[in-house]
């Protein structure tokens, strides 16, 4: 999932699209807004979801309207805590590594010499009307491009029911797994959630892939050489948090 903009649209103002895509489909969803703000992304997920299958993984970078603040150390931002909260594991790439987010990459670009680039827009609900046609075109092609294979699904399909019960103000932490994606730096450490980790100096300018267990309080490293096709486990940090965690809710959603 990633965010476009913003762009501004003449006689009416700044306009900025989230952009939600499918890997194995290629299949996407997204919606505008007037700012790049975490409300309005839990706003879109929480809509997504309630009519679309809830990931096992969710891929994202590290802007603020989705990591949180770039201050407090160990702090789960509001759209963590809602993906921890339906059962979604978190994946942040490396800071400024959009190739890494290569497949919404892609539909970005798609999306921007397609469509942005060529059309004029009056406001917010007419790019908004106009931008559901396009997604549909790119929906089709793509499932033209794939009526060959066989896209097998996995069970069980989880959807959120009653969304509206779910107290968006006050999401707890629950039990669950959040990954970060991080460069070792000059002194072999790594930097999640405002803290920095050292790793080992034999690791500098390597890429290595930090997963915080919110239930049992730790965070495990792995590194993976270029030579290996397994990543091996090269730290075990004990992660202590400042609130209590919950266990995950499996009455939120229906199959």
């Amino acid at each position: 999932m990633d965010f476009v903009g913003p762009r501004f649209i003449k006689g009416y103002g700044a306009i900025s699209s989230l952009h939600l895509i499918d890997v194995v489909s290629t299949r996407v969803h997204i919606e505008q807004f007037d700012s790049k703000h975490m409300d309005n992304v839990i706003a879109f997920l929480i809509k997504y979801w309630s009519n679309n299958p809830i990931p096992k993984y969710l891929q994202v970078d590290n802007g603020m309207y989705f990591i949180g603040d770039f201050k407090n150390p160990r702090g789960f931002s509001r759209f963590v805590r809602l993906c921890l909260y339906v059962g979604t594991e978190v994946v942040f790439i490396a800071p400024s590594s959009p190739w890494m987010d290569g497949s919404i990459e892609n539909f970005n670009n798609w999306f921007g010499s397609k469509f942005w680039d060529k059309e004029t827009f009056e406001d917010m609900e007419d790019i908004r009307t106009r931008s559901l046609h396009f997604v549909d075109q790119h929906n089709d092609l793509g499932a033209w491009k794939k009526r060959n294979k066989k896209l097998e699904q996995v069970e069980p399909v989880r959807i959120l029911k009653d969304a509206a019960e779910i107290n968006l103000n006050k999401l707890p932490v629950t039990d669950g797994a959040v990954h970060f994606i991080r460069p070792v730096d000059d002194g072999g450490r790594i930097n999640v959630l405002n803290e920095a980790l050292k790793v080992g100096k034999e690791f500098i300018s390597e890429y290595v892939w930090a997963t915080i267990y919110t239930g049992t309080r730790k965070m495990n490293v792995y590194y993976r050489a270029k030579d290996q096709d397994v990543a091996v486990l090269i730290k075990e940090f004990d992660y202590e948090l400042n609130m209590g965690v919950e266990p995950r809710r499996d009455d939120i959603w229906k199959t």
